[in-house]
């Protein structure tokens, strides 16, 4: 489901990684992109979170529910 990904700063484990780095895209779209309606948001977020988890719709769609009510 989730592959590893190294960035500096940040803890090795691959889901701790994709949850903030998923929480960094939802601040950015709901501070950034307020003239965006709400569901654009949210599409836009889970399509950043499938991209994050491979292209796997369902881990996405739920890295991206995670990311929201974390």
């Amino acid at each position: 489901m989730f592959e590893p990904m190294a960035t500096p700063g940040l803890e090795p484990h691959p889901y701790a990684e994709a949850l903030k780095r998923a929480q960094a895209r939802r601040n950015f779209l709901w501070h950034a992109c307020l003239a965006w309606k709400e569901d654009d948001r949210i599409d836009a977020l889970i399509a950043y979170c499938t991209a994050l988890c491979g292209g796997d719709a369902e881990a996405g769609a739920k890295l991206a529910s995670d990311a929201i009510w974390s």
